[in-house]
């Protein structure tokens, strides 16, 4: 029993002996590298805690972002139909000043009225509004013809009055008093049906009538 109380202390001895032997540098070592051990779980459990939050962040920001694309998306419906109603309400003024003018018997108006309205179909013609462009497309049709069955009738009249065509080629022809009046009258005529003719000079399908 003695010699194991010996024993043991001896190797407690060697323990302590081992122990105080420690270079202080290498314990200072190793002091620093449990300090710095704890700072890094502690970076770590930091850099976890900013991924957790930028993770909500993002999902936050992903909301608004459809929410942005979704306001965006009704501006822009917004827009297209404020020019789809500016469009329609030019049209009607167009129209609505073709038709003062023929009231007025202002047939050159008239016909500036549908220069105006061809130019804006010129401008419509690759636009993907296909109801704004067949509306625009009638009512320019129907003016057109208006103005031109008015011209076509008071042409007609005028060469009444001028005892044409000939029938009978020996047919004696008296030249009316007013003569000089008529020419004028076919002559203006004859420009306006050419002014007509070159301001819509499209084909007119028998849909477009």
């Amino acid at each position: 029993m003695k010699s194991n109380i010996n024993l043991f202390s001896f190797f407690f001895i060697q323990v302590l002996t081992v122990c105080s032997s420690v270079p202080p540098k290498v314990s200072a070592a190793l002091s620093a590298a449990v300090e710095v051990r704890c700072s890094l779980d502690g970076l770590l459990q930091r850099e976890q805690l900013i991924s957790n939050k930028l993770e909500q962040h993002l999902q936050g920001t992903g909301q608004w972002m459809d929410d942005l694309g979704k306001t965006c998306n009704h501006v822009d419906f917004i827009e297209r139909s404020m020019k789809y109603l500016k469009c329609l309400y030019h049209i009607e003024e167009l129209s609505a000043a073709v038709q003062q003018s023929l009231m007025i018997n202002s047939v050159w108006d008239a016909i500036k009225g549908v220069e105006s309205m061809a130019a804006l179909d010129c401008g419509l013609d690759q636009s993907e509004c296909s109801h704004l462009c067949d509306f625009l497309r009638k009512t320019l049709c129907f003016w057109h013809n208006i103005i031109k069955d008015r011209l076509t009738s008071e042409f007609e009249k005028v060469l009444t009055q001028l005892h044409w065509p000939i029938i009978t080629p020996n047919q004696a022809v008296t030249s009316p008093a007013n003569y000089q009046d008529l020419s004028s009258q076919l002559e203006g005529l004859l420009l306006q049906l050419l002014a007509l003719q070159t301001s819509y000079p499209f084909i007119l399908t028998p849909s477009d009538l």
